[in-house]
């Protein structure tokens, strides 16, 4: 039985967390759903945002993409004309310890592009057949080291802006 129950005037189930709409509306900017080739990927985006993007490593989380395709094809709009259309991912339902995480699958010939497999983090996801492992689930130790890369490359800019900027004065005064 689902128990719903009123957070913050929203009404949601068991299954949903109290930050699902960030999540939608943060993948609804940055990926896209082509019911027609069966894919999914990252939509294009500036060059600006994308020096931004791996500035900051941004990545994005298997659930969080399983979140995302499950609204696009749950919600109101869309329900009735994707009705048809078979579902891309499915996951395994049963209830694990913390920290055990969900097994995602790919299903029904749905693609997901190369250059959005690797914005993708905390898998695993597997292939259709389970031939593959097309997001593996990260360690403690690729955790820390993805937030270590983070602060390294933040610290690194003003070095390397005072840097060029040496250089330029030096051709200038020539």
């Amino acid at each position: 039985m689902i128990q719903a129950i009123i957070k913050n005037n929203t009404f949601m189930s068991y299954h949903h967390n109290s930050n699902k709409n960030s999540t939608i509306s943060k993948m609804n900017k940055y990926w896209y759903i082509d019911t027609m080739k069966l894919e999914i990927g990252l939509k294009k985006t500036p060059w600006y945002i994308n020096i931004f993007n791996w500035l900051t490593i941004k990545r994005f989380s298997v659930r969080e993409l399983y979140i995302f395709i499950y609204n696009h094809f749950h919600s109101e709009e869309n329900i009735v004309s994707l009705m048809p259309i078979p579902f891309p991912i499915d996951h395994d339902n049963i209830k694990k310890p913390k920290g055990v995480p969900f097994n995602y699958v790919m299903q029904n010939d749905w693609k997901i592009t190369d250059n959005a497999l690797r914005k993708l983090i905390k898998g695993p996801l597997i292939s259709e057949h389970g031939y593959i492992l097309l997001v593996k689930t990260d360690s403690q130790k690729e955790i820390v080291f993805r937030i270590i890369s983070k602060i390294i490359v933040w610290l690194s800019i003003p070095g390397a802006l005072y840097g060029s900027w040496q250089v330029i004065k030096l051709i200038m005064e020539k």
